[in-house]
């Protein structure tokens, strides 16, 4: 595997200046994650953020009867575990790899001591912050204007290239319905009008 610093510039397309770039390697590590694995639990306070070279995660919200809702979905090239950047405190859901994932774990401690370093990196993480949220207030506008139908042919439009690697009860999670009403417009969708 590559080091911290190779994989973010790779992914993100940026040059680190060669100092920071030392310090990151020795304080972020290269890790894969099997599919399945949970990296920060709802409740727990989030200690590293996570940039994803390879794979796919989810964030979700667990409700009071133990069941979960998809909140958003990171892939290749996207941060995961930036919660802490908006807010300090534990974290409000949980986040798990759908994928096996090969990612750049980096400590908030690192980020937090190397603010005046390089603003390279930080910049670059508040952009994904910025990105995150204007996709956060378009879902929200969906739920809350637009028909089941519309919130689906929405996010094939704005997320087609997560589509196909996402199953029928995540992908229904995230619009808001039932997996089953998802599969219907799916068939409406298909057939001949």
């Amino acid at each position: 595997m590559k080091k911290p610093s190779e994989y973010l510039e790779c992914g993100l397309k940026l040059s680190l200046p060669a100092n920071f770039s030392r310090t990151l390697d020795r304080s972020a590590e290269t890790v894969l994650l099997e599919k399945g694995c949970t990296v920060l639990y709802q409740g727990e306070e989030p200690g590293f953020i996570y940039f994803i070279a390879e794979g796919l995660m989810r964030g979700y919200y667990i409700d009071s009867e133990g069941n979960d809702m998809s909140k958003c979905f990171a892939a290749e090239g996207e941060f995961a575990c930036t919660e802490r950047l908006r807010k300090s405190g534990k974290a409000t859901f949980t986040i798990e790899t759908l994928e096996t994932c090969i990612c750049v774990k980096i400590p908030y401690s690192f980020l937090n001591a190397n603010r005046n370093e390089d603003e390279t990196i930080l910049k670059v993480i508040n952009e994904f912050t910025q990105r995150a949220l204007k996709k956060a207030e378009r879902r929200e506008r969906g739920l809350l204007t637009l028909s089941a139908s519309e919130r689906y042919i929405d996010f094939l439009l704005e997320e087609s290239k997560l589509a196909g690697r996402l199953s029928q009860k995540h992908l229904a999670s995230y619009l808001g319905i039932r997996p089953g009403s998802l599969c219907r417009i799916k068939k409406q969708m298909d057939s001949p009008m």
